[in-house]
């Protein structure tokens, strides 16, 4: 009979459907055998009702549904138009016609409806086409967007470059002044002084200070840096005595977990210092209310892994993705640079860098390359 649909959503629709149609058609048809044939107006009244099945399987099957049921209404109509008609009622030629309008009906109901569903399908083809044009467009404004944003970018580091070239000049002169200063200082005050000490810390900060005026030249101009096989636990030590200070100022405990055995990298010992401080000072400054500042070193295959964990509040979703991104920050005063710098230090050492944030806080991770002995 008709073809009902394999989708299970509309499967008990469509057998509904179909036991509706079967129900219409036996219904008429019984009542044309069981009716006396001199009752003419009800045969006139059911043999019309004929029509109501034959639209229902049109609209609901299509072209092969109205045929179908046009057809099966022929054959079980016909021997009581033959028949019971036959040589009695002058009408017999109209019940003939009749079953031809069936058929004709079928068919141009089942074919409207099936034009109707095509043009609708075509429709519904059009509008994902649209649809994944438009979402093609989305994509095509997003990349815009972004090339956008990297002329600006350009445009920006192309003032940087020129702003950082005067402001070497105008840092590098004061800075000459104070180390040479602090020098004449260290002679006089002789290398076994109390004071000592101090000396040593404030021409150690004058060299990263010089060094980090380097390192916003090389955000515009990719300069050559020196690398020697270094102690890397010492340079993690010497940070962390830098930020002794200023965690203690801030009721921030320091944990450190670091291992008894050397490692020793292939590195930058300014630039890599100048990683671990920015970092430590991210998570100093994430715990404004006092907290604990985690720091580990451990190796692991070829490489030293470095782990900086902060017990602050993590950071927001919406910030994580932009977090390495030059000139981004989420601070009132700060520049989008620290994080930016770290990730080109870390890339130029053949490193990786990510991080793992939530509310019990933000953990850095770094990775280095151990030196090839």
């Amino acid at each position: 009979m008709l073809k009902i649909s394999q989708k299970k959503n509309n499967s008990v629709s469509d057998k509904t459907r179909l036991i509706i149609i079967l129900f219409f058609i036996a219904g008429i048809t019984l009542a044309h055998y069981t009716m006396s044939h001199k009752i003419v107006y009800l045969h006139d009244i059911s043999r019309r009702l004929y029509y109501l099945p034959i639209i229902l399987s049109g609209l609901w099957f299509g072209k092969k549904g109205g045929i179908y049921s046009a057809a099966a209404i022929t054959i079980l109509y016909f021997p009581h138009a033959l028949f019971a008609w036959y040589g009695k009622n002058p009408r017999y030629l109209d019940n003939m016609i009749e079953i031809v309008f069936f058929n004709v009906v079928g068919y141009l109901i089942g074919s409207y409806i099936e034009k109707r569903n095509l043009q609708r399908r075509e429709m519904e083809k059009k509008t994902r086409e649209l649809e994944s044009a438009y979402a093609q467009l989305k994509v095509n404004s997003e990349r815009l967007n972004q090339l956008e944003e990297r002329l600006r970018f350009a445009d920006r580091l192309s003032i940087l470059g020129e702003l950082s070239a005067s402001l070497a000049h105008e840092i590098r002169n004061p800075l000459g002044g104070i180390q040479g200063a602090a020098e004449i200082l260290r002679k006089k005050i002789g290398p076994r002084s109390e004071d000592a000490e101090f000396v040593e810390i404030q021409l150690r900060e004058i060299r990263r200070l010089n060094q980090v005026v380097e390192n916003y030249l090389a955000l515009a101009k990719k300069e050559s840096v020196q690398f020697s096989t270094t102690p890397f636990i010492q340079t993690v030590n010497d940070t962390i005595d830098l930020i002794r200070a200023s965690a203690r100022k801030k009721n921030i405990e320091v944990h450190t977990h670091l291992p008894d055995y050397s490692i020793t990298l292939d590195m930058n010992d300014l630039q890599i210092q100048q990683v671990l401080l920015n970092l430590a000072l991210n998570g100093i400054q994430a715990m404004p209310d006092g907290g604990i500042l985690d720091i580990e070193v451990s190796t692991e295959s070829e490489f030293a892994l470095l782990k900086i964990k902060d017990s602050g509040h993590g950071i927001p979703e919406e910030f994580q993705d932009k977090l390495f991104n030059t000139f981004f920050t989420s601070k009132k005063e700060g520049t989008g640079l620290g994080l930016s710098i770290v990730k080109r230090i870390v890339q130029n050492h053949n490193g990786k860098v990510w991080f793992e944030s939530s509310n019990d806080g933000t953990r850095f991770f770094v990775e280095l390359p151990l030196a090839q002995i």
